[in-house]
């Protein structure tokens, strides 16, 4: 896992390819965030065989391919995982939901580097992931109920608040309905692991353990980085500091 911002320009992606193909990788497979321009614009042709959109971001100008698992193909090695997408890898259930609420809003151009209307994560992307159970739920924000205030140093208005807790609780309604083990996220500029304590249908206590991942714009690959580990069927990985208090 990886966690990255996404530059977005025309040259971003064939650079991508070359480095993937250099070192021998076949295929990297991403979320969408909240600065990633470049998907709604891709096109693709689903299993039935219809044309559509990819729904809601904007990006490159294609008609990108639809692999085994539901992802996009937007280049010959990188493919878009869309939100509420689920699948398996080594017969470990995985589930996405990517967006989140831009926080620097003001400092952004609508449709150069921010898009409002489609950023957020919205009701019908949590329904689409549905309520089977996951092992792994892979976000770009971290669900309601890890506290952030520690590493939260940008100043909110109460409607910047309301927004951000709008995806998170989003999130959380998508841990309670599928309870994975394991939640992989990004978007906070900050690498930690922690627990997410929330009660089931019944009321019983559960737990998941939530990773997240900084941004490596600094080089500094371990803070942004790790290799999840699929030999049986309980996913693993290495635990990240905990959260600073």
């Amino acid at each position: 896992m990886i966690s990255a911002p996404w530059p977005g320009s025309d040259h971003f992606l064939p650079t991508i390819d070359d480095i993937l193909a250099e070192t021998g990788v076949e295929r990297m497979v991403f979320i969408d965030g909240n600065h990633d321009g470049f998907v709604s614009r891709v096109r693709y042709r689903r299993a039935d065989g219809r044309v559509a959109a990819a729904g809601g971001l904007v990006g490159a100008r294609r008609q990108a391919a639809e692999s085994p698992e539901g992802f996009r193909a937007l280049s010959d090695r990188v493919q878009w995982i869309p939100r509420g997408s689920r699948w398996e890898w080594n017969g470990v259930r995985f589930g996405a939901v990517g967006g989140a609420f831009s926080v620097d809003w003001r400092r952004r151009t609508p449709g150069e580097n921010w898009w409002p209307d489609h950023e957020n994560v919205a009701d019908a992307d949590v329904v689409r992931l549905g309520t089977d159970p996951l092992d792994v739920l892979v976000t770009h924000d971290v669900p309601l109920g890890v506290p952030m205030d520690a590493i939260s140093t940008y100043p909110l208005s109460p409607s910047d608040e309301s927004n951000c807790a709008l995806t998170r609780e989003r999130l959380r309604d998508a841990v309670e309905a599928t309870q994975p083990s394991l939640v992989l996220h990004g978007h906070w500029p900050w690498k930690y692991g922690a627990d997410l304590d929330w009660p089931d249908s019944d009321g019983n206590p559960r737990r998941t353990r939530v990773e997240g991942f900084g941004a490596n714009l600094d080089g500094d690959v371990d803070w942004a980085t790790a290799v999840l580990d699929l030999s049986d069927s309980t996913p693993s990985i290495p635990a990240g500091p905990p959260m600073p208090t």
